[in-house]
C-alpha cells in the first residue's frame, strides 16, 4: 500500500513518537500554537492532519475543540444571560439539559460528538418512556447550544443537523373548568384562607406566577371603572448552584422591560357585586400582606 505523500512544513507534519513504537502524531501550527493529534498508523495520522488543516482554513478554533459539552453548556447559559434572556428561560434550559443531556453526553468533548451519539441519546430518552415534549425539548436545547458553538468556531458543524429530528410534539390539551364547575369550586373554597386569590385567579384568568406577583393597589374596586392591573410575575427558579430562589420579572401581559405596558383587566359590575363585599371585609393589614409579600404562598386576606 503506497504511503501518503508528505506535506509541506507549513501544512504541519506527521511523525512516529518514539520511533518504532507504532504511535503516530499529527502536528500543525495554528495561530502560533502547536496542535497535535494521536493516531494508530501513519496513514491515519495523515488523515487527521488533513482534518486539522481543513478546520484551520474554516476558521474553527481547533485548540478549544476539547472543551467538554457540560462545560460548554455552562458557558452557553452565560451567553444567554448576556443576551438578556429571562432568568426563568435560562433556568428551564439548565434543568432540561441537566436531566436529559449532561448525564449521557456531558463528558464528551464538543468535537467528539457525532450524529451517532445524538441518535443514541434520542433512543435512550425514548427508552425512558418520556413524553414527546420532553424528548423534543432536550433535542432543541442541545441543537441550540451547538449552533452557538458553530458560530463561535468551536466546532465545524452541528451534529444535530445531521440526524433525524424527533417528531414535533402534538398540542397539549389543558383541562379547563367551565362556568358551572368554577362556581361550584369557589363555593367549596368560600371559607378557605386564600379564597380571594382563588377568586381573582379563577375568574380573571391569571397565571399562578402573575397572581402571587400582584402588589398592593393592583386591585381597584373604587371609582367608575374598577379594574385589576397586572404588571409582574413572581417565579420560583433554580440558580446556577441548584438553589431555589424567587425571581420577580415583568409579566408578558405587562409589556417588555424596555416598554412597560401594564395590562389592565376591567371588572364587570356583576363581578364586583359577587366578590367585592368579600374583599372589603378583609382586614387592611392582611389585605396588604396578601398582595405585597414576595412569597409563593402569600398570606390570605380572608380568614
Amino acid at each position: 500500500m503506497p504511503k501518503p505523500k508528505d506535506l509541506a512544513n507549513k501544512d504541519g507534519s506527521v511523525f512516529e513518537e518514539p520511533p518504532g513504537s507504532g504511535k503516530w502524531r499529527a502536528q500543525l501550527y495554528i495561530d502560533g500554537k502547536i496542535v497535535r493529534r494521536r493516531a494508530t498508523s501513519e496513514r491515519n495520522a495523515h488523515a487527521k492532519l488533513r482534518e486539522l488543516i481543513k478546520l484551520r482554513d474554516a476558521g474553527v478554533e481547533v485548540s478549544t475543540g476539547k472543551v467538554k459539552l457540560a462545560a460548554w453548556l455552562d458557558e452557553w447559559y452565560v451567553i444567554l444571560a448576556r443576551a438578556k434572556r429571562k432568568p426563568a428561560t435560562i433556568a428551564g434550559h439548565r434543568e432540561m439539559c441537566g436531566r436529559y443531556v449532561i448525564p449521557y453526553l456531558g463528558e464528551r468533548s464538543l468535537e467528539s460528538i457525532r450524529p451517532k451519539q445524538i441518535d443514541e441519546l434520542l433512543d435512550t430518552l425514548a427508552g425512558l418512556e418520556l413524553s414527546d415534549w420532553t424528548i423534543n425539548g432536550a433535542y432543541r436545547r442541545l441543537r441550540a447550544a451547538l449552533n452557538v458553538a458553530v458560530k463561535r468556531g468551536m466546532i465545524a458543524r452541528n451534529p444535530c443537523e445531521q440526524v433525524e429530528a424527533p417528531p414535533p410534539p402534538g398540542d397539549r390539551r389543558t383541562a379547563v373548568l367551565d362556568t358551572v364547575q368554577l362556581l361550584k369550586l369557589l363555593d367549596v373554597l368560600a371559607t378557605h384562607r386564600m379564597y380571594a386569590l382563588f377568586v381573582v385567579g379563577g375568574t380573571l384568568g391569571l397565571r399562578p406566577s402573575e397572581l402571587i406577583g400582584l402588589r398592593v393597589g393592583a386591585l381597584s374596586l373604587d371609582g367608575a371603572a374598577p379594574s385589576l392591573v397586572v404588571r409582574e410575575q413572581l417565579q420560583r427558579i433554580k440558580d446556577g448552584d441548584g438553589k431555589t430562589v424567587l425571581h420577580r420579572e415583568r409579566s408578558t401581559k405587562g409589556g417588555r422591560e424596555d416598554k412597560p405596558n401594564p395590562h389592565t383587566i376591567p371588572l364587570s359590575a356583576s363581578w364586583c357585586r359577587c366578590y367585592a363585599p368579600t374583599w372589603r371585609q378583609c382586614r387592611p393589614s392582611a389585605r396588604s400582606a396578601a398582595w405585597s409579600r414576595p412569597s409563593p404562598a402569600p398570606t390570605s386576606c380572608c380568614s
